[in-house]
Formats: structure tokens, sequence, C-alpha cells
């Protein structure tokens, strides 16, 4: 073979492993445009997505579609997970928002991924715990009533959490 041929079959593997890599390069961007909900996709990086479990991924892509079920169980990115008893500040808070969600929606002890987003750090669950712990301890008592929540209200109550996403995501932009 002359000294030509390997020089060009050279170059043509290495221009076909670089031209691979950019091929590979779009497709894992094809990827993870799919993968990531449009709603999300201007707030985080691909490597912050790669760096989720499955898991945290599947509940990410709820993150919009329904913000109770997303703050349940997790906080905007950014937003560190606060551990711990409850402040002062955070039980005082708690029985604003149980006397708002009972007097005002109507909505007796369910929502709590909802009920939870002005609380910085904590997640529903967190919240969930702490009123059984208010239940156990007296300070507040389980409704009496039990209730269908009015389509509105908590449409009300999904718009103000997808704000509340928005902003804090905005906040911590890539």
């Amino acid at each position: 073979m002359s000294e030509n041929s390997q020089r060009t079959k050279s170059n043509n593997g290495s221009s076909n492993s670089s031209n691979e890599e950019t091929n590979s390069s779009d497709n894992e961007e094809e990827e993870f445009v799919e993968d990531v909900p449009e709603d999300l996709r201007q707030y985080i990086t691909k490597e912050v997505w790669n760096s989720y479990s499955p898991a945290r991924q599947n509940s990410f892509k709820s993150m919009f579609r329904n913000p109770n079920c997303f703050f349940l169980r997790n906080r905007p990115p950014g937003e560190p997970q606060k551990m711990g008893p409850f402040s002062e500040e955070e039980q005082e808070l708690f029985l604003q928002r149980l006397k708002y969600f009972r007097n005002e929606l109507h909505i007796y002890d369910k929502l709590w991924g909802l009920f939870a987003v002005p609380f910085t750090g904590r997640f529903g669950y967190q919240i969930v715990n702490f009123y059984r712990r208010l239940l156990l301890d007296g300070v507040v008592k389980k409704a009496a009533k039990s209730n269908n929540i009015d389509p509105e209200v908590e449409k009300m109550l999904n718009d103000q959490a997808i704000e509340y996403l928005k902003d804090g995501l905005a906040k911590n932009q890539r």
C-alpha cells in the first residue's frame, strides 16, 4: 500500500471517528431534548439532568403536569431540602396555611404537595409528618369534613405552584 493510500485511509478513519463523536453528541442532545419537559429545558443543563437518578428524572418530568405530586417528594432544582425540627416560624406558617386551606379553600387535609409550596426546603411528606405530630400533640384537630376539591381551586393552587417553580428555576438558572 502506498504512503498516500495509508494517509487517506488514516484520515478517513479519524474523520469517521470525528463524525461518530459528532453524531453521538447530536444523539445525546436529541435524547436530552426529548427527555426533559419543554418547560424545564431552559432552566437545567444536560449535565445536571444526567446527574439525576431515573426516579428523580421521572419526578421532575411531572413537575409542570402535576405540581402536587412533585412537591410531595421534591423541591425545585437548587433549593436544598431542609432537615430537622420545624422552626417556630414554620409552625406559624403551617397553622396559617392550614386555616387558609380549610376556611377559605375548603380543602380538608389533602393536597399536601401544594400545601408545601411556600415552605422553602420542606417536602410535602415532611409537612404531612409535621401535621401528624401536631395532631398527636393536640395542637390541631383532624378536619371533621371530607370533600371533593373544587377543580378551580386546585387549578389556582397548581398555577401558583408552577409560578413558584419557574421563579425558583429562573433564580438558579444554569
